[in-house]
Protein backbone atom coordinates (compact mmCIF):
# COMPACT_ATOMS: atom_id res chain seq x y z
CA UNK A 1 0.00 0.00 0.00
CA UNK A 2 1.18 3.51 -0.69
CA UNK A 3 2.00 5.91 2.00
CA UNK A 4 0.61 8.87 0.52
CA UNK A 5 -2.77 7.13 -0.06
CA UNK A 6 -4.68 9.68 1.70
CA UNK A 7 -7.75 7.17 1.21
CA UNK A 8 -8.87 3.47 0.57
CA UNK A 9 -11.59 2.69 -1.47
CA UNK A 10 -13.66 -0.46 -1.69
CA UNK A 11 -16.25 -0.76 -4.55
CA UNK A 12 -19.21 -2.73 -3.60
CA UNK A 13 -21.73 -2.95 -6.38
CA UNK A 14 -24.80 -3.53 -5.33
CA UNK A 15 -26.13 -6.60 -7.95
CA UNK A 16 -29.03 -8.11 -8.92
CA UNK A 17 -29.66 -11.75 -8.84
CA UNK A 18 -32.14 -13.51 -10.77
CA UNK A 19 -33.37 -17.00 -11.26
CA UNK A 20 -32.21 -18.26 -14.54
CA UNK A 21 -33.98 -21.81 -14.95
CA UNK A 22 -37.37 -22.55 -14.70
CA UNK A 23 -37.34 -25.50 -12.28
CA UNK A 24 -40.07 -27.55 -9.71
CA UNK A 25 -42.82 -25.20 -10.25
CA UNK A 26 -40.80 -21.64 -9.99
CA UNK A 27 -41.89 -19.27 -12.45
CA UNK A 28 -39.18 -18.26 -15.41
CA UNK A 29 -37.30 -15.24 -15.16
CA UNK A 30 -38.36 -11.74 -15.69
CA UNK A 31 -35.88 -10.01 -15.21
CA UNK A 32 -32.71 -9.44 -17.57
CA UNK A 33 -31.76 -5.73 -16.23
CA UNK A 34 -32.78 -2.80 -13.99
CA UNK A 35 -35.38 -1.61 -16.33
CA UNK A 36 -37.21 -4.83 -15.93
CA UNK A 37 -37.35 -4.18 -12.18
CA UNK A 38 -40.70 -1.91 -12.35
CA UNK A 39 -43.57 -3.57 -10.80
CA UNK A 40 -41.58 -6.38 -9.43
CA UNK A 41 -41.18 -8.20 -6.44
CA UNK A 42 -38.07 -7.77 -4.71
CA UNK A 43 -35.95 -9.09 -2.22
CA UNK A 44 -33.29 -6.98 0.01
CA UNK A 45 -31.78 -7.85 3.51
CA UNK A 46 -32.85 -5.05 6.50
CA UNK A 47 -30.14 -2.02 6.84
CA UNK A 48 -28.51 -2.45 3.22
CA UNK A 49 -28.24 0.28 0.72
CA UNK A 50 -29.83 -2.22 -1.68
CA UNK A 51 -32.93 -2.24 0.24
CA UNK A 52 -33.29 1.65 0.03
CA UNK A 53 -32.19 1.64 -3.72
CA UNK A 54 -35.13 -1.22 -4.02
CA UNK A 55 -37.30 1.40 -2.19
CA UNK A 56 -36.89 3.43 -5.44
CA UNK A 57 -37.87 1.31 -8.23
CA UNK A 58 -40.91 2.41 -9.65
CA UNK A 59 -43.99 0.72 -8.79
CA UNK A 60 -41.66 -2.69 -7.05
CA UNK A 61 -42.72 -4.20 -4.22
CA UNK A 62 -39.72 -4.39 -1.41
CA UNK A 63 -39.78 -7.23 0.49
CA UNK A 64 -37.42 -7.50 4.12
CA UNK A 65 -35.28 -9.77 4.93
CA UNK A 66 -32.92 -10.40 8.07
CA UNK A 67 -30.21 -12.09 5.87
CA UNK A 68 -29.16 -12.13 2.43
CA UNK A 69 -29.56 -15.91 2.55
CA UNK A 70 -33.48 -15.71 3.35
CA UNK A 71 -33.76 -13.57 0.33
CA UNK A 72 -31.82 -15.90 -1.93
CA UNK A 73 -33.95 -18.58 -0.43
CA UNK A 74 -37.32 -16.89 -1.50
CA UNK A 75 -35.75 -16.24 -5.21
CA UNK A 76 -35.35 -20.09 -5.61
CA UNK A 77 -38.95 -20.84 -3.96
CA UNK A 78 -40.09 -18.13 -6.73
CA UNK A 79 -41.52 -15.65 -4.02
CA UNK A 80 -39.72 -13.24 -5.59
CA UNK A 81 -38.70 -12.02 -8.77
CA UNK A 82 -35.24 -10.69 -7.75
CA UNK A 83 -32.87 -9.67 -5.09
CA UNK A 84 -30.40 -7.29 -4.76
CA UNK A 85 -27.46 -7.86 -2.65
CA UNK A 86 -23.70 -6.79 -2.57
CA UNK A 87 -21.33 -8.56 -5.17
CA UNK A 88 -19.12 -10.37 -3.05
CA UNK A 89 -21.79 -12.73 -1.42
CA UNK A 90 -23.96 -12.77 -4.89
CA UNK A 91 -20.65 -14.31 -6.34
CA UNK A 92 -20.69 -16.81 -3.12
CA UNK A 93 -24.72 -17.50 -3.85
CA UNK A 94 -24.19 -18.28 -7.30
CA UNK A 95 -20.95 -20.08 -6.96
CA UNK A 96 -23.41 -22.60 -4.59
CA UNK A 97 -26.77 -22.88 -6.94
CA UNK A 98 -26.70 -23.15 -10.60
CA UNK A 99 -30.17 -21.89 -10.89
CA UNK A 100 -29.31 -18.30 -10.17
CA UNK A 101 -27.84 -15.34 -11.86
CA UNK A 102 -25.99 -12.46 -11.25
CA UNK A 103 -26.76 -10.10 -14.07
CA UNK A 104 -24.44 -8.16 -16.23
CA UNK A 105 -24.73 -4.84 -15.20
CA UNK A 106 -24.99 -3.47 -11.43
CA UNK A 107 -28.00 -1.99 -9.96
CA UNK A 108 -25.94 0.71 -8.41
CA UNK A 109 -22.28 0.97 -7.55
CA UNK A 110 -20.68 2.38 -4.09
CA UNK A 111 -17.57 3.20 -2.83
CA UNK A 112 -15.83 3.58 0.63
CA UNK A 113 -13.09 4.84 2.12
CA UNK A 114 -10.54 5.40 5.00
CA UNK A 115 -10.13 8.99 5.28
CA UNK A 116 -7.59 11.48 7.56
CA UNK A 117 -6.57 14.88 7.68
CA UNK A 118 -3.70 16.08 5.16
CA UNK A 119 -0.42 16.09 6.61
CA UNK A 120 -1.20 13.19 8.86
CA UNK A 121 1.37 11.03 7.88
CA UNK A 122 2.16 8.85 10.74
CA UNK A 123 -1.88 7.84 10.88
CA UNK A 124 -1.98 7.01 7.39
CA UNK A 125 0.97 4.87 7.96
CA UNK A 126 -0.56 3.31 10.54
CA UNK A 127 -3.29 2.95 8.88
CA UNK A 128 -0.92 1.22 5.75
CA UNK A 129 0.83 -1.29 8.62
CA UNK A 130 -2.60 -2.34 10.20
CA UNK A 131 -4.45 -3.09 6.98
CA UNK A 132 -0.92 -4.89 5.60
CA UNK A 133 -0.96 -6.85 9.01
CA UNK A 134 -4.25 -7.84 8.90
CA UNK A 135 -4.57 -9.19 4.72
CA UNK A 136 -0.88 -10.99 6.06
CA UNK A 137 -2.28 -12.95 8.74
CA UNK A 138 -5.31 -13.96 6.94
CA UNK A 139 -7.94 -11.65 9.90
CA UNK A 140 -9.59 -10.27 6.19
CA UNK A 141 -10.14 -13.44 4.29
CA UNK A 142 -11.52 -14.52 7.77
CA UNK A 143 -13.97 -11.12 7.85
CA UNK A 144 -14.83 -12.28 4.38
CA UNK A 145 -15.65 -15.99 5.20
CA UNK A 146 -17.80 -14.85 8.09
CA UNK A 147 -19.77 -12.43 6.96
CA UNK A 148 -19.92 -13.75 2.78
CA UNK A 149 -21.82 -17.29 1.80
CA UNK A 150 -24.41 -19.86 3.25
CA UNK A 151 -22.17 -20.10 6.15
CA UNK A 152 -21.93 -16.31 7.19
CA UNK A 153 -22.53 -15.24 10.48
CA UNK A 154 -22.63 -19.11 11.40
CA UNK A 155 -19.32 -18.74 13.39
Amino acid sequence: MKKTTKAIALLAASTMLAVSLTACGTPANTVFSADDLKGKKIGAQLGTTGYIYAGDVEDATVEPYNKGADAVQALKQGKLDAVIIDSEPAKAFVAKNDTLKILDDPFAEEEYAIAYKKGNDELGQKLDDALTKLKEDGTLDEIVSHWIGDNADQK
